[in-house]
């Protein structure tokens, strides 16, 4: 299974803003895969602001689908973020999008403001179907 670099918009967060960008997943392999998020990995430098953020998963059926507006399948923070799938199954030789969510929730601690929450990462694996 191969995933396509993820690129976030270059937006300051703010108490209730989300922005999305959207992934290309490509099953390589021989059997039919269920996607599934396998943990969230924090950036190095913990921050207020990367303790706050909710990062959400969506299948969407293009890159231009993915928008703030997208409800996400399954969502998690980087404090809690057990394997789940997220509603994604690719054939053999199949492709798919999915819209990564990044979220700061309105009741986000004042501290949040004017932090970094930079390198972190979502990990996606492939379970045999």
């Amino acid at each position: 299974m191969t995933v396509s670099a993820l690129t976030l918009p270059a937006a300051a967060l703010y108490p209730g803003l989300v922005i999305a960008a959207p992934v290309t997943v490509t099953n390589t392999g021989d059997v039919p895969l269920t996607v599934t998020r396998s943990s969230l990995l924090a950036p190095t430098t913990a921050s207020t602001l990367s303790n706050s953020l909710t990062i959400g998963l969506a299948v969407v059926a293009n890159a231009a689908g993915c928008t703030s507006a997208v409800s996400p399948s399954s969502s998690a923070t980087f404090a809690n973020a057990p394997s789940t799938a997220v509603g994604l199954t690719l054939a053999k030789a199949q492709s798919g999008t999915l819209c990564v969510l990044v979220a700061l929730p309105a009741d986000a601690p004042s501290l949040s403001q004017s932090s970094s929450a930079a390198n972190f990462g979502v990990v996606l694996t492939g379970v045999q179907a």
